[in-house]
């Protein structure tokens, strides 16, 4: 039972960083990053994500831009447990793969993958699973988006999990994956 749920708080966990990726606007001075080639390319996604979302238009990103972000949002939002080189975001041509080591209290190098398409829907983020993984193990759909359906913040209709625009921080057009690079489009709003 503490394999599922950790397994479920870790598939959650990650679903919180893609908002993440998109929310982050104010972390820099917050954080100490591992090194600093990855502070400096941590502050400069930010900084492309904070002017494209006040003044709108298109922002792309590389994995490792989106894997500094993810460790600007851990640091930032103090996740206890939660190690951000533990999470690992790699982008293909059309789709994401999301892999998270579970279980590291326990030394238990296992790790969890979830992969699919994201995008918006009618202003909701929309995450469609291709396939969900513990190691080499193919898991059932079901059983993962089952688990889900109980999370406060996801919806799950139609084998897609969804985030309500509500929890997200700022309006977003359209978000996708081409030839590993995340490519978001903002309206263009104030930042807080």
């Amino acid at each position: 039972m503490l394999v599922g749920r950790t397994l479920i708080r870790n598939l959650s966990i990650i679903l919180a960083v893609l908002i993440a990726v998109v929310g982050l606007t104010s972390a820099v001075a917050l954080v100490k990053p591992r090194s600093l080639a990855e502070q400096v390319s941590a502050g400069n996604a930010l900084d492309k994500l904070k002017s494209t979302v006040q003044q709108g238009g298109i922002v792309e990103f590389s994995a490792a831009e989106i894997n500094s972000l993810v460790g600007l949002w851990v640091a930032r939002t103090q996740k206890e447990n939660l190690d951000p080189t533990k999470i690992n975001i790699q982008l293909g041509e059309n789709d994401l793969i999301v892999s998270s080591l579970i279980l590291p209290k326990e030394n238990v190098n296992l790790v969890f993958t979830a992969q699919g398409q994201l995008f918006i829907q009618e202003g909701d983020l929309v995450f469609l699973p291709k396939a969900f993984k513990l190691g080499n193990v193919l898991l059932p759909q079901s059983f993962v988006l089952n688990r889900l359906a109980n999370y406060s913040g996801l919806a799950v209709k139609s084998g897609k999990i969804i985030i309500s625009k509500e929890y997200l921080p700022f309006s977003i057009e359209a978000i996708g994956i081409n030839q590993g690079r995340m490519i978001i489009e903002f309206r263009g709003e104030q930042v807080k």
